[in-house]
């Protein structure tokens, strides 16, 4: 004897296909060339407009558009500090006082050619360069 499933089960379809050739049919109802062309949602307004209502649309669209936040322009002072040139050693010794400024919120990055300080995550902002 062979394990051969019965013609029967091979022909009737599942529960689970059903949805699933909905889905085709519906699929290929929207696909075919009599079904209606949709517009994306989000157009670009034309340069020139086609009626005067078209035009007061396109400027409405316009107005309401988000303007670019701008953010307010840090004031930063320097802080005290002392600075001395050590030719012999070839090193250049910066002293910066910071009262209670945690080190957390200290950013400092030196390199060969450029000294840079900040504290503008802190309440007081030093800037030194």
């Amino acid at each position: 004897m062979s394990a051969r499933p019965s013609a029967k089960a091979q022909s009737a379809p599942s529960k689970v296909q059903q949805p699933a050739q909905a889905s085709q049919k519906a699929l290929k109802k929207a696909s075919s060339p009599s079904a209606p062309t949709t517009t994306p949602a989000v157009a670009k307004p034309s340069s020139t407009p086609r009626s005067k209502k078209d035009g007061a649309k396109a400027a409405t669209a316009i107005a309401a558009a988000p303007k670019p936040v701008v953010a307010a322009p840090v004031v930063t002072k320097e802080p005290p500090y002392s600075c001395k040139v050590l030719r012999n050693k070839g090193v250049v010794d910066v002293r910066v006082t910071m009262h209670r400024t945690p080190a957390q919120l200290i950013k400092f990055e030196p390199t060969e050619t450029e000294f840079y300080l900040d504290t503008l995550r802190d309440s007081r902002k030093y800037l030194l360069r």
